[in-house]
């Protein structure tokens, strides 16, 4: 199976975020770009494992 080229994509995302995720990236040597998308997946099967989490978050923004 051939790999998905990767896109360019823009992101409004706070500096300090920012910056915390370039120093884990640095750290596990990757790219900054491999290595949110890296997070991205492991939060999606975090997720996955656990549905009824993912509808406990949804409503407690929503009472916030």
């Amino acid at each position: 199976m051939d790999k998905e080229i990767r896109q360019s994509r823009s992101m409004k995302i706070k500096p300090s975020v920012l910056r915390k995720a370039h120093h884990r990236a640095i750290e596990s040597q990757k790219r900054l770009g491999e290595w949110v998308e890296a997070a991205i997946e492991e939060k999606i099967k975090r997720e996955r494992k656990n549905p009824e989490q993912k509808v406990l978050r949804i409503f407690s923004r929503i009472r916030e």
